[in-house]
């Protein structure tokens, strides 16, 4: 079973897995033929052609004028960037092979098996038009590769058609039908057929495989509805642009009008999807509703980001806060700290003057000691005690001043250890000295 819609690659590029619905089918429903009848395959010149299509999509998916792609207003409805369709090229290999699509060589012309394709060219183009004549020629190049493939066999049964060509223009299945039927030997199952066919026959051929199958083709049916019709759509520009042109809407309304996806969904709102409801006041009244729409979602965003705002000043207070309880943390360790190098150097201080004033007063003398060294600091400690008597009296600096500056020398200290051991900058934290 071949894929021929590029749109069905283009379309789950960027989120593979996922059910999702584009344009007026379900492509998923290809995905379930792959498990309840045959494999998947894809032609080579088809590969070509997604890239090409993914090539334009990541080139105009941000371009205002291709408003009428179908694929391109689907991507933008469903969220997807520049950098998704980036990423989907990148990885296109990786899709096949984690689906089981097997890429497979555009078959060669053999003359016995080739088909006329100018008549079938003239068979499609009498069913639908395409816009590009390259995208015909790849179909045309898929069909004849089909034929190619089934190398004359008339197949009764789906079954026993080898391949056939699956896609989603149900167009392009009609007019490879009619030919097969006046042309060649493809009379019981035609070589195009449509993905909603093919999962119909599947489906009542295995139900219990894919049980849910009807339920994702009505959601698709259901979505394809709320879709403006290429009637009603086209009608719809023209008037938006001949209101521009006589000056009843300014450019900036036309550009919403066109552009908007609001304004597609409010136009199906309006007519129902009827080109025959489609009126003059229809246009000023999907102006009012797409300017309120957008100015409600302007104060959505405006509530959103206010309610970040909020959020995120709640945690600031939440982090100060808890920066301050420990700052304090750290001050007080620092302090005891400071506190107990002030009163360790107090007590040795005092001990040593206090020594030192009683050797000078004579309280011991030198025989209480036969040596040298401890005569000579008893000695030590008496002039000491003297000297720091002349400093305090002249400069004022006694034991307890003393004992307070060293204090505060380890509270320092000790702080910015701490800081610098649980990286905090130190113009945050205001030590208690």
């Amino acid at each position: 079973m071949f894929v021929q819609s590029e749109e069905f690659i283009a379309a789950h590029g960027g989120k593979l897995g996922d059910i999702s619905i584009y344009g007026q089918e379900s492509n998923y429903t290809t995905w379930r033929l792959a498990k309840m009848t045959s494999n998947l395959a894809v032609f080579e010149h088809t590969v070509e052609e997604v890239m090409q299509v993914l090539q334009y999509a990541e080139e105009n998916l941000t371009n205002p004028k291709s408003v009428f792609h179908a694929m391109i207003t689907s991507l933008r409805r469903e969220g997807f960037s520049v950098a998704d369709i980036v990423t989907t090229r990148g990885t296109l290999d990786g899709f096949f092979e984690r689906y089981g699509i097997i890429r497979r060589s555009t078959p060669r012309y053999t003359k016995e098996f080739q088909i006329d394709e100018v008549i079938l060219q003239k068979a499609i183009e009498e069913e639908t038009h395409y816009p590009r004549q390259r995208a015909l020629e790849k179909d045309i190049n898929s069909i004849r590769s089909i034929y190619e493939l089934r190398r004359d066999k008339r197949p009764y049964r789906l079954e026993d058609a080898v391949a056939i060509l699956v896609t989603t223009n149900s167009l392009l299945a009609y007019g490879a039908y009619k030919y097969g039927q006046q042309h060649e030997t493809s009379r019981e199952v035609s070589t195009v057929i449509t993905d909603f066919s093919l999962a119909n026959v599947a489906w009542l051929k295995a139900p219990m495989a894919s049980p849910d199958l009807p339920r994702l083709e009505l959601i698709a049916d259901c979505y394809a509805t709320m879709e403006p019709s290429t009637k009603l759509w086209n009608r719809y520009i023209e008037e938006i642009d001949r209101l521009k042109e006589r000056g009843g809407i300014t450019p900036a309304d036309h550009d919403v009008l066109k552009l908007s996806l609001i304004a597609r969904d409010e136009l199906m709102n309006l007519t129902l999807g009827s080109d025959k409801a489609f009126a003059f006041e229809t246009v000023s009244e999907i102006l009012e509703r797409v300017k309120a729409e957008l100015v409600r979602e302007k104060d959505s965003q405006l509530q959103d980001e206010r309610a970040r705002r909020f959020e995120t000043q709640s945690r600031v207070e939440a982090l100060k806060d808890r920066q301050a309880a420990f700052q304090k943390r750290l001050d007080f360790f620092a302090s005891r700290v400071g506190s107990i190098a002030q009163w360790g150097v107090f007590v040795i201080l005092l001990v040593i003057i206090s020594g030192g004033l009683f050797i000078a007063s004579g309280f011991l003398g030198d025989q209480g000691s036969n040596s040298f060294w401890v005569v000579w600091v008893f000695r030590g400690l008496a002039v000491l005690s003297v000297v720091w008597g002349v400093v305090d009296a002249m400069w004022g600096l006694s034991i307890k001043r003393l004992a307070e500056k060293c204090g505060l020398w380890c509270e320092r200290k000790t702080l910015t250890f701490l800081l610098q051991f649980f990286d905090i900058d130190s113009n945050q934290i205001k030590t208690s000295g």
